[in-house]
């Protein structure tokens, strides 16, 4: 998820002369879970992660080994970025039927789906509209698990 989802979210808030408020906290995120997943590779691939590792300690084997911290969870975000992987995929597949390329933008992507899918479509539809290159995601009420149209 780190490589193929959240970085492709974050690559233009990273970009030189971005100076959005965000930029902070997707540099922080980036660097923080970096920094974490280098510790619990450390026992498996100890020298790369130690060549890798830009720390306080001299060596990354110093450092405590990285335990969950429950106040960083947040399961309605996870839930949402679950649903919009789904939306995503199936959106790609629909793309791939209709031989329509990613890099063509679509008019607009109209999602169905349960309340819990209406809502992560309203929360993330900025991002949806990018990562599908779509000019206009809507939710439309149907009573149906889920389901995409082009």
């Amino acid at each position: 998820d780190l490589s193929r989802g959240y970085i492709k979210m974050i690559r233009d808030r990273l970009k030189p002369g971005y100076d959005g408020e965000d930029r902070e906290a997707a540099e922080w995120t980036l660097r923080h879970v970096t920094s974490e997943l280098l510790k619990v590779l450390s026992p498996f691939t100890p020298y790369l992660t130690d060549y890798l590792y830009e720390g306080d300690e001299e060596s990354i084997h110093f450092e405590a080994y990285p335990e969950s911290d429950e106040e960083m969870v947040d399961e309605e975000l996870e839930n949402s970025m679950d649903i919009f992987q789904e939306i995503e995929e199936a959106v790609a597949r629909l793309r791939q039927e209709k031989g329509i390329k990613l890099r063509h933008p679509v008019k607009k992507v109209t999602v169905s789906g349960s309340a819990e899918v209406e809502s992560a479509v309203q929360n993330l539809e900025e991002l949806l509209e990018d990562r599908l290159n779509a000019k206009d995601v809507k939710f439309e009420k149907v009573e149906l698990d889920y389901e995409v149209k082009l």
